[in-house]
C-alpha cells in the first residue's frame, strides 16, 4: 500500500511539473527554414570565426554587422577540435553574452547597454520588434570543414548544420523579444587558412513584416460560480378562531291548546366565529 501511494505521489509530481513548464515555454515551437529570407532589420547577433587561430578577434558579439568600436565586443581564444558555445539575450539585464568552452578553458564576453546602443545607432527598429533568427554557416576554406551541431534555442532541438559553401538558415516561431539563449557545438576538422571571414558561424537576430506575429497563452478568465438566492418562507398569517359569546335565544310564546300538556320552551346555543 505504501509503494502505490508513493507511485501515485510521484504521478501527480510530474503532472504539476509538466503543467509549470508548459505555462512557462507556452506553446512556442522554433521554425527552421533553409535558405535565406528577405527581411526588414538585423540587430544584433554574434559571429565566430579566425578558425586558424590567426591572432584575431576569434569572437564578436554585439550590433549586427559588428562594425568596429561601441558596436561590438570581442575576445581573443584558440579553438580546438571541439567547442561548447552559447548566445544568449539577457531582456532583463539589457546585455549580449557569448561563450567559447573547450579543453583550454572557456572564455566570456558581454555587451551591455543593448537598448541606448541601438537608439544611439539610429535603428528603427526596437527589441521589442524582434522576430526572426538567422543562422550563417560559412564554409569556404579548401580541406576544412566546420560544424555547427546540436543547436538549441531555448532548450529546444533546432538541429545540426555541416553543409559547405555558404548557408543561411531563417528560424521563426520564438519571441526572441523576451529574451532566449542558442547553444551548440562547433566542430573543426581540417587546416584552416589564414582568411578570418572564409569560414565561420553567425547568428543575428532582427525583424520581418512577413513573420506571422508569435501568440502568447492567456488563460481563461476564472468563472465564479455565485449561488442563485436563497428564497425564504415567509408563514403566513395566522388565523384565531374565537368563540362568540353564548346567545340564547327565547322564542315567542306560542298558543298552546288548551289541552296541550307539553312545553315547547327551549334554549338554542348558536356559537358565532370571528375570523381575524
Amino acid at each position: 500500500m505504501k509503494t502505490r501511494h508513493i507511485i501515485v505521489s510521484t504521478i501527480f509530481l510530474a503532472l504539476i511539473f509538466a503543467f509549470f513548464v508548459g505555462q512557462a515555454f507556452g506553446s512556442e515551437t522554433a521554425v527552421v527554414t533553409p535558405g535565406y529570407e528577405p527581411h526588414e532589420a538585423d540587430l544584433f547577433g554574434v559571429r565566430f570565426r579566425s578558425f586558424a587561430n590567426t591572432g584575431g578577434g576569434e569572437v564578436y558579439t554585439g550590433l549586427a554587422n559588428f562594425g568596429g568600436g561601441p558596436n561590438r565586443a570581442e575576445a581573443d581564444l584558440n579553438w580546438t577540435e571541439e567547442n561548447i558555445v552559447t548566445f544568449t539575450f539577457d531582456a532583463a539585464a539589457d546585455k549580449l553574452i557569448a561563450s567559447v568552452t573547450n579543453e583550454l578553458g572557456t572564455t566570456t564576453i558581454e555587451y551591455t547597454e543593448l537598448t541606448a546602443a541601438l537608439e544611439k545607432k539610429g535603428s528603427t527598429y526596437t527589441i521589442d520588434d524582434l522576430n526572426i533568427m538567422q543562422i550563417t554557416l560559412a564554409n569556404r576554406d579548401q580541406n576544412s570543414l566546420a560544424i555547427f551541431s546540436d543547436v538549441e534555442i531555448n532548450g529546444q532541438s533546432v538541429g545540426t548544420f555541416s553543409e559547405a559553401g555558404w548557408n543561411d538558415w531563417m528560424v521563426t516561431g520564438v519571441d526572441f523579444s523576451q529574451g532566449f539563449t542558442v547553444t551548440g557545438k562547433i566542430q573543426l576538422a581540417g587546416a584552416f587558412s589564414n582568411s578570418q571571414e572564409k569560414s565561420k558561424v553567425e547568428i543575428k537576430v532582427g525583424y520581418s513584416a512577413s513573420v506571422v506575429p508569435t501568440t502568447t497563452n492567456t488563460p481563461e478568465p476564472t468563472t465564479t460560480n455565485t449561488p442563485e438566492p436563497t428564497a425564504t418562507n415567509t408563514p403566513e398569517p395566522i388565523v384565531t378562531i374565537i368563540p362568540g359569546p353564548a346567545i340564547t335565544v327565547t322564542p315567542q310564546p306560542t298558543r298552546i291548546p288548551a289541552d296541550s300538556t307539553e312545553s315547547n320552551s327551549f334554549q338554542l346555543f348558536l356559537p358565532f366565529i370571528i375570523k381575524n
